[in-house]
């Protein structure tokens, strides 16, 4: 066999082993699905612990409705809601027009929801500051049975 003719056949299985392998990866894309507002089971006041839920006058609740996020600083409008697949549920990523004490000219900012049982959500801005916060009932903490 001649070198010209082996390197005919090399060149030949590099050229074909790419083409499979472009052929064939994707990407990975995730089914992120946009929605109109943060979902029901997100909507109401949440704490931080059952103390603060207890306090109505307590700094740190916030409350969650379907187009709305306010907190003691600031009262956002939900622009839009990107809802992506996770592991054990989806994480929700709502887009936010805000106006914050004392501001005249809106801010845009992005909350990061996920249910961590039924009367838990990690929420922030980020992954990397997302907190645990309880569901606040009109009377007080959500609790799932006696104590």
């Amino acid at each position: 066999m001649s070198m010209k003719y082996a390197g005919g056949i090399i060149i030949a299985l590099i050229v074909d082993v790419s083409a499979t392998i472009l052929i064939r990866s994707r990407p990975a894309v995730a089914d992120v699905k946009r929605l109109a507002e943060i979902p029901k089971s997100f909507w109401g006041a949440w704490a931080p612990n059952a103390d603060a839920c207890a306090n109505a006058a307590d700094q740190s609740i916030i409350t969650l409705s379907g187009k709305s996020y306010t907190s003691s600083q600031t009262s956002c409008s939900v622009i839009n809601v990107s809802a992506t697949p996770g592991t054990n549920r989806p994480t929700y990523s709502a887009r936010l027009r805000c106006v914050g004490q004392g501001q005249t000219q809106p801010t845009s900012s992005n909350l990061i929801l996920r249910s961590e049982d039924l009367n838990r959500i990690s929420i922030g801005s980020e992954f990397t500051t997302l907190n645990v916060y309880q569901k606040c009932s009109a009377k007080g903490p959500v609790t799932n049975g006696p104590q």
